[in-house]
Parts: C-alpha cells; sequence; structure tokens
C-alpha cells in the first residue's frame, strides 16, 4: 500500500510535505500535518491525529483515536518545542496523548488513555500502564515499569529499572512559584532499581535511593536510604 492508495481508499488527510514509507498501514480518518515521518511497517490506527513534525520509526503500532505531537495551546504555535519522537517497535494503545517534545524509546509500549506532557523522556525498553499521566519534563530510564493510574509530577526522574505500582502519586508542588523554590528542591527521585507498591504517595522533593522497596499504601515524606525497606504513613524502614 503506497501513500497515493491510502489516500485514495481511506477518509483520510496525509500532508503532501509528509513522508510515509510505503509499506505503512492506516486506518479510517487518519491526520497526517506538514513535516511527519512514518518509518516501513508501522500500523497507524483509525481515528489518529499526528501533528506537525512528528517523527516516527518503523515496526511502531498506534491504535484507535490517538493523538501525537499536539501542544496545549489551541494555536498552531509550537511554542519553541522540539518535535515529539518515537523510535522503533514502539506500542501506543488507544485513546492516548502525546504532546510535542516528548521522546519515546525503542520497545516502549503506553496503555490506553495515557497523556504524555512536553519534553517527557521514557528509555527504551519501558512499560508505560493505562490512564497514566506522565507530566512535564520527566525523564524516564531503560526498562521502567509503571502501572495504571499513576500520577508523575513535573520534573521528576525515574531511573533505569525501576518499578512502579498501580495508582501510585507523586505529588506535585502547588506552590512552587509563591514560595519562589528552585525546581530541583522539589524535584522527586527514583533511583536505580527501586520498587513502588501500589497506592503510594511521595511528596515533593524526595529522593529515593538505589534498591529500595516501598510497600503498598505507604506515605513517603522523606528520603529513603538504599538497600533497604520501607512501609507506612510515614513510610519508616521496617528492616534491611
Amino acid at each position: 500500500m503506497n501513500y497515493y492508495e491510502v489516500k485514495s481508499k481511506l477518509s483520510s488527510y496525509i500532508s503532501k510535505k509528509a513522508e510515509v514509507d510505503g509499506s505503512v498501514k492506516f486506518g479510517e480518518n487518519v491526520v497526517i500535518k506538514d513535516n511527519v515521518k512514518i518509518g516501513k511497517d508501522t500500523i497507524i490506527g483509525n481515528n489518529i491525529i499526528i501533528k506537525e513534525d512528528t517523527i516516527i520509526g518503523e515496526d511502531c503500532i498506534i491504535e484507535d483515536n490517538s493523538i501525537l505531537g499536539d501542544t496545549l495551546t489551541s494555536t498552531s504555535s509550537t511554542n519553541g518545542l522540539p518535535p515529539l519522537i518515537m523510535e522503533d517497535n514502539i506500542r501506543i494503545g488507544s485513546n492516548v496523548v502525546i504532546l510535542r517534545g516528548a521522546k519515546i524509546g525503542k520497545n516502549v509500549s503506553i496503555g490506553d488513555l495515557s497523556l504524555i506532557k512536553e519534553l517527557v523522556i521514557i528509555s527504551q525498553d519501558s512499560v508505560i500502564g493505562s490512564n497514566v499521566i506522565i507530566d512535564r519534563n520527566v525523564l524516564i530510564g531503560k526498562a521502567v515499569e509503571i502501572g495504571s493510574k499513576t500520577y508523575v509530577s513535573s520534573d521528576t526522574i525515574i531511573e533505569d529499572f525501576c518499578s512502579i505500582g498501580i495508582n501510585v502519586n507523586f505529588k506535585k508542588e502547588e506552590l512552587l512559584i509563591s514560595n519562589n523554590k528552585k525546581i530541583d528542591e522539589n524535584r522527586i527521585i527514583v533511583r536505580k532499581g527501586s520498587k513502588i507498591g501500589s497506592n503510594v504517595t511521595i511528596l515533593p522533593g524526595v529522593t529515593i535511593d538505589e534498591n529500595v522497596i516501598v510497600f503498598d499504601g505507604s506515605y513517603v515524606i522523606g528520603n529513603l536510604e538504599s538497600n533497604k525497606i520501607y512501609s507506612g504513613n510515614p513510610a519508616i524502614e521496617i528492616r534491611r
């Protein structure tokens, strides 16, 4: 199926300025804007909008009703953000929104109804559940798992090989501007190899060191030391 066959057979709009490999398969009602690039053997579902400058690699699957590369403004302005970049072999569920400026690494999976905001980096081999919100300027390392219904606040860093459970809340500092605090003072950091259970709340400014385990339902109000296990409200060490 080449570009001209797609355009004539489906109720879709594909910009003449887009670069779409001839092996790409499309559903119906697909909109592809100027300067989009899509690699070979990618599958695009129904009712998909891919905004200007977005780059999608090879062997990706994008399910129905998703929007890729959009901005939060109602105008056509890019707000100075770089394009959305999606590398090879990525799986995007239905009703997903990924905003301009994000970068999604190889072999990443993102579940249904998730929202990935501007300047988020999700590194290769990571798995993002359904109904997840990842706020602006978050860095997610390699082979990270994030459970469904989790909220990751802006500027958070989650390092390689971490596991985040279901319905985890990385709390956002609502008074950041009025208190004149620096972003670094409120950034949450989860170091390499740590495992956070489900229904955990993590307050702004917390650092969870390497290979920490936090049990389900815990409330983390301060830094946690490496290679220890924590539980409770507030979370306290229960054993090494």
